[in-house]
């Protein structure tokens, strides 16, 4: 099996010629959350934006700040769950657009912008998706958020000693899910005639054992984001902070997406043009726990 070099490597050469297109399919990806974002600023239905207007700072009580989080919750929050909704819906489709792309570059195909559309016809099981992991990493963080809740009847020590245990049992869980499950969007994006249950088993199969070596493969490109960004913010603001910054992360999000995708070209098993698979597959061997 290649290492995480090698993957590297694989995709670095299909990524760098063909840079200009991914990042649009990538900035088409964002743009979902990108409107929601500005037009919650525009409109201030943001909470930050609610509680300046109200002049609520550092100074203000306990009172004051609770009855402005109060008006925020009955006069904005549906215009920003709104938004919120609409944007889960479409950013999942669009984002298997940036995977098919990927992929296909990966197997000496081209690309162009309109790939980032090219799996519109499985929108509704995209959704579906969506709402199954989303539903399982609830589940997933269930003991973490228990134990924390347990703090709520401790004394002052123990209560911080069991809301900080909680809250690194829930983040661990959380992590180990998301990778558990990591690989399947891009199941759906290469087999669209899966369903949503089946692209969940078969992340499950492919991601056993594999999760830490995932996350190195990951962890340049996470740390890279991370720290500039962090750069761009303490030296830039404005216009010219938000762009850099938008830049970045698209640069990153492609690459990030283009290691993931050599990593399921790698270990998925499904080489090029998969058919659906066999009874004797080992996938189907994990269909009766698929809901774990």
């Amino acid at each position: 099996m290649p290492t995480n070099f090698e993957l590297r490597m694989k995709m670095r050469k299909i990524i760098r010629p063909n840079l200009q297109v991914l990042l649009l399919i990538a900035l088409i990806a964002a743009l979902p959350g990108l409107i929601a974002g500005v037009a919650t600023v525009l409109t201030g239905s943001d909470l930050m934006s609610h509680l300046l207007a109200q002049n609520i700072d550092t100074s203000a009580t306990t009172e004051q700040l609770f009855a402005a989080i109060q008006s925020y919750a009955s006069g904005r929050l549906w215009g920003s769950f709104a938004l919120t909704i609409l944007q889960a819906l479409v950013t999942p489709v669009l984002t298997l657009g940036l995977i098919t792309a990927m992929l296909t570059l990966l197997r000496g195909g081209t690309v162009e912008v309109t790939t980032a559309f090219s799996r519109l016809s499985v929108f509704g099981r995209s959704v579906l998706l969506m709402l199954l992991l989303f539903l399982k990493l609830i589940l997933w963080a269930l003991p973490g958020t228990a134990v924390m809740t347990l703090s709520m009847f401790l004394g002052e020590n123990g209560a911080m000693l069991c809301f900080t245990v909680g809250s690194l049992l829930m983040l661990a869980l959380l992590i180990t899910a998301a990778y558990r499950y990591a690989m399947a969007y891009f199941f759906l994006a290469d087999q669209p005639k899966n369903s949503a249950l089946a692209c969940i088993r078969k992340s499950k199969a492919v991601m056993k054992n594999r999760k830490l070596q995932l996350f190195s493969l990951e962890l340049p490109y996470l740390a890279g984001n991370y720290i500039a960004s962090t750069l761009i913010s303490l030296l830039f603001t404005g216009v010219i902070g938000t762009t850099l910054s938008m830049v970045v992360e698209l640069i990153f999000t492609v690459y990030l997406y283009g290691a993931r995708s050599a990593f399921f070209e790698a270990y998925s098993h499904a080489g090029g043009s998969p058919s659906p698979a066999p009874e004797s597959d080992p996938y189907h061997s994990e269909m009766k726990d698929d809901l774990n």
